[in-house]
């Protein structure tokens, strides 16, 4: 696994780009964004992954990741993931059955609430909110001044 960093306030990775890795989120909050380039559908934070989804079923990003915060995230690519993978055919399926159900929602139209995707994005905002609070603002909580 390879160390990435991620800037706040930046895209990780955009829609409809080559998949070439997975990755794992180390520390930091992202924010899974729609097939319409606007819509959040999605927060993740330290020990979520994404990817799969590229990598393993599609070829190329079904959506865009924005890093909300400063963001460390441990990546896999591509040919490496399914070398491994060949090894664990029970983790293989269940990252394809992950993304395959991920892949179901990436368009805001698919959300449960798609007459009011206004009241989710409060919601997602909401949510990034209490996960900020809950991690705190320090710098530390990255890792970046650990060895």
């Amino acid at each position: 696994m390879v160390p990435e960093l991620g800037l706040s306030d930046s895209y990780v990775v955009q829609q409809g780009e080559v998949a070439t890795k997975f990755y794992f989120i180390k520390t930091g909050i992202v924010q899974v964004i729609a097939t319409d380039g606007r819509t959040p559908i999605a927060i993740m934070s330290e020990g979520s992954f994404f990817g799969e989804v590229g990598v393993l079923l599609t070829q190329r990003r079904s959506c865009s990741i924005f890093a909300k915060t400063l963001s460390v995230f441990l990546t896999v690519k591509k040919e490496e993931l399914v070398e491994i993978l060949s090894h664990y055919p029970v983790t293989l399926k269940y990252l394809e059955s992950v993304g395959k159900q991920r892949l179901k929602t990436t368009h805001p139209e698919d959300l449960i609430d798609r007459d009011d995707n206004t009241q989710m994005s409060l919601r997602l905002q909401q949510e990034l909110d209490n996960l900020r609070k809950v991690k705190g603002h320090s710098e530390n909580m990255y890792g970046l001044d650990s060895p």
